[in-house]
């Protein structure tokens, strides 16, 4: 994900990151924003890393950033509404 502004880890737990298979709309892959070392903060960038995937070939898959995935800086740190709608297609 890339922000407007810059973004820092939230300071709570089960605030999630997950990917879906879009044909079942099952959770494929998980990882808790507030502590696991898969996801990574700097600057603007929200980045995070699949280990150990076993993707479809064909398949579509999307991706849901939970509440409060990301926080600002501004306003005293609001954290994100939920990111809905990104589309992945593995080849």
């Amino acid at each position: 994900m890339l922000a407007t502004q810059s973004v820092h880890r939230p300071n709570r737990n089960g605030t999630y990151i997950s990917i879906y298979l879009a044909s079942t709309n099952t959770i494929v892959w998980q990882a808790d924003a507030g502590y696991s070392s898969d996801v990574l903060y700097t600057g603007n960038t929200v980045a995070f890393e699949v280990q150990n995937a076993s993707w479809i070939p064909g398949a579509t898959y999307y991706i849901l950033f939970g509440s409060g995935t990301a926080s600002g800086t501004a306003f005293c740190g609001p954290e994100s509404a939920p990111i809905t709608g990104i589309y992945l297609s593995s080849y």
